[in-house]
Parts: C-alpha cells; sequence; structure tokens
C-alpha cells in the first residue's frame, strides 16, 4: 500500500516552549530515509533550535515523534514536513497551526490573583486587561482555525505579547 503522508501538532501548556510532532502516515514506503520539519513564521523566516545552521529541523526517520523545543513566544506557524529519499523530496504535507500557551498560562496567572484577591473583582482595568487577553487568545485560534489567516494571528499573538510584558498595565 502506498505512503499516504500525514502528522499531528501538539503543545502542552506546561512547556510552552516544546512543538511535538507526530508522523501519523499510513501505508508504506521503504525508499524514504530522512523527514525535515519546517516552522515557517508570519513574517515568512523560519524557527529553528539554538545553533541550528538550515532552515529546517531533521526529523529521524525511525522515531515516530519528534519534540522541538524553539518556541520562546506565542506564534502561528506554517509547519511543513518533507518526506525524503536521501536529499530528494518525495512527499510534502503541510498545516496552519496556533500556539498560544504563555498567553493562556499569563491569563490563568491572572484568574488565579482574580480569585485570591476580591478587590481585582471589581478592578475596570484588570477585567479590561483580562478580556483583552481573552479575546486575542480567542482571536488567534480563530484565524487559524476557521480563516487560515497566519497574519490575524500571529498579531494576536504580539497584541498579547505586549501585555504579558506590561504587567503594570494590569495592576
Amino acid at each position: 500500500m502506498a505512503l499516504t503522508v500525514n502528522f499531528s501538532v501538539a503543545s502542552n501548556i506546561t512547556t510552552p516552549t516544546v512543538i511535538t510532532l507526530a508522523d501519523t502516515s499510513t501505508g508504506t514506503d521503504g525508499t524514504i530515509t530522512q523527514r525535515r520539519v519546517y516552522l515557517q513564521k508570519a513574517d515568512g523566516t523560519y524557527l529553528t533550535p539554538k545553533g541550528s545552521t538550515t532552515d529546517y529541523i531533521t526529523w529521524i526517520y525511525a522515531d515516530n515523534t519528534i519534540a522541538i523545543s524553539v518556541l520562546d513566544q506565542d506564534y502561528a506557524l506554517n509547519i511543513t514536513v518533507q518526506w525524503l529519499v536521501s536529499s530528494t523530496i518525495i512527499y510534502t504535507k503541510s498545516t496552519l497551526a496556533e500556539f498560544n500557551n504563555y498567553a493562556v498560562t499569563y491569563r490563568i496567572k491572572l484568574l488565579k490573583a482574580q480569585a485570591s484577591n476580591p478587590r481585582f473583582i471589581n478592578s475596570q482595568n484588570f477585567f479590561q486587561v483580562e478580556s483583552n487577553i481573552t479575546t486575542y487568545i480567542d482571536g488567534a485560534n480563530s484565524a487559524v482555525s476557521i480563516a487560515g489567516d497566519i497574519d490575524l494571528a500571529q498579531l494576536c499573538n504580539e497584541k498579547n505579547k505586549v501585555i504579558i510584558a506590561n504587567p503594570k498595565l494590569v495592576y
């Protein structure tokens, strides 16, 4: 049976720097020797681990999963996996994915602060910042899953990055 390439993408809130890919391809192609992963940002540049000299990450073909530690903030990424024979690309599959664990973690931190300190419940500024974060998280997710719009998703991520970097906005 011929190879039908596919992969899944995941991230975990406890390790927001890591993207995990799993090869979910079906069938076989005994000629495949390696895979490459490209993580393309909205501006067209690529995320790679520190010290990398290429735009891609090599994914050993014998391994069904790969954990890539590259996220230093929230990103919308075009993820492309290539299946190769030596250096010849045989198959390619791409998907757009949103990674916003930094903003989600910050929002949870704000919710905990609000639950433990009743004075925040009536703070208009606190509520507005929390609402903005929630809106941008939802916006980034919708931009990717509904509109397929990496630029809009990254714009939402950048808005949350500003909020996270400026805690004075909250209190």
